[in-house]
């Protein structure tokens, strides 16, 4: 099933979203910044994950992301100049093959995507990352981790992705650390 959950308010309470295969978070209001406390997800069900700013001047941000493990794609994007997006971290990346921000006319920022410290939760399936910013907005990728596992070509090689990063001139998009060992 595909869910969009529109926010329409500050909340600082968790928010568990369970049997939904794909997930739109979204703002709308006229009146406020939008947000959602920790975002926990479903580890069997939960395979997409998009979150579209509101196309009123406010801003839409979310806590800490969990139980990701299926999530294989992540989705950011704004279009109305101070509606930004910012996510929080999401540790579990194991099935992650894409991530895609689009900013345009306001900022998008994503904390931590993928452990720092183990190789449980890395993204070692990821394939692409796409990132745009125009109308002098920001995308920033927090830091991503796709592999921390040195492995040999003999035992399945490297995590490698293909990175597609466009700005215009009154625009900027941003990488935090990628670790791709």
């Amino acid at each position: 099933a595909a869910v969009t959950l529109t926010a329409r308010l500050a909340q600082g309470e968790a928010t568990t979203i369970t049997d939904v295969a794909s997930l739109t978070i979204n703002a709308a209001s006229t009146g406020t910044t939008a947000s959602v406390g920790a975002l926990a997800l479903d580890n069997a069900d939960t395979t997409s994950l998009t979150f579209v700013g509101a196309d009123t001047a406010y801003a839409l941000s979310t806590g800490a992301i969990t139980l990701s493990e299926k999530v294989s794609t992540i989705s950011v994007s704004s279009s109305t100049a101070s509606g930004t997006v910012t996510t929080g971290s999401m540790v579990n990346a194991d099935s992650l093959t894409s991530v895609t921000l689009t900013a345009v006319n306001a900022n998008v920022t994503t904390g931590t995507i993928g452990k720092t410290t183990e190789s449980d939760g890395d993204a070692n399936g990821l394939e692409t990352i796409t990132i745009s910013a125009s109308g002098g907005a920001t995308a920033t990728l927090g830091e991503i981790w796709g592999d921390s596992t040195d492995t040999s070509s003999a035992n399945g090689g490297e995590t490698t992705a293909t990175m597609t990063l466009t700005s215009d001139t009154s625009s900027t998009v941003v990488l935090g650390k990628v670790a791709m060992d």
